[in-house]
């Protein structure tokens, strides 16, 4: 059976057995924009939980994608090397960077759930908004923002 995570860096990975797949997550996509380059990692390669392991680049920014659990790199996914639009295009399927060999089960216990990601970068992305917004003037703007995020803490519970 296969069960799907996600990281607070915004990886996502699908563990069947003593393996994962690991790539980004579509929210992570949509924030980077056009992708334009990936690197990934060679088969054999150790990482330990939150290492950078590959590379994604696009028109607006480069970032890192970290390891979300320590393990061997199994193998690493040479279509989003040659096209790195497929990570745009289906970033939680096709669009994959690694899949990697679990060597400890229990980091698996510090990753979410899917709705409980979802939640999070709601929450993120309201942060951000708000960021912009505490750069204008409009004190009722700011202060309907800080109630948002109250709300949003309030029902989703988040740490």
């Amino acid at each position: 059976m296969t069960e799907k995570k996600y990281s607070k860096k915004h990886e996502w990975l699908e563990v069947n057995g003593s393996v994962a797949t690991v790539g980004i997550t579509a929210h992570a996509a949509s924030q980077l924009g056009d992708i334009v380059f990936a690197e990934v990692p060679a088969a054999g390669k150790s990482f330990k939980k939150d290492d950078p392991a590959a590379v994604v680049e696009s028109v607006k920014a480069a970032s890192d994608v970290y390891s979300p659990l320590t393990g061997d790199i199994k193998e690493s996914n040479q279509a989003i090397v040659t096209d790195p639009s497929l990570v745009n295009k289906d970033p939680e399927s096709s669009g994959w960077f690694f899949k990697i060999t679990i060597k400890d089960q229990n980091e698996l216990k510090d990753l979410m759930n899917k709705s409980d990601y979802e939640k999070y970068a709601t929450l993120i992305w309201t942060k951000s908004i708000m960021a912009k917004v505490k750069k204008k003037k409009s004190t009722a703007l700011r202060s309907f923002m800080r109630q948002i995020i109250k709300k949003l803490k309030e029902q989703f519970f988040l740490k």
